[in-house]
């Protein structure tokens, strides 16, 4: 529900499945969408770009 929802976004693997890592980071943020703390959380391989100057 939370895929579809886009409350989580992941990038999805060619069999149609859903997969992420289970590290310790991702956890604590899914503990945080069921917490209420996020609104989203973002767990695609290729995020795309941060909008603005990026100073190299």
């Amino acid at each position: 529900m939370q895929i579809r929802a886009g409350c989580i976004l992941v990038d999805p693997q060619p069999s149609g499945a859903y997969l992420f890592d289970d590290a310790t980071q991702v956890i604590a943020s899914l503990r945080a969408l069921r917490e209420r703390t996020v609104e989203q959380v973002d767990l695609r391989a290729h995020q795309p770009a941060q909008e603005g100057h990026q100073h190299g």
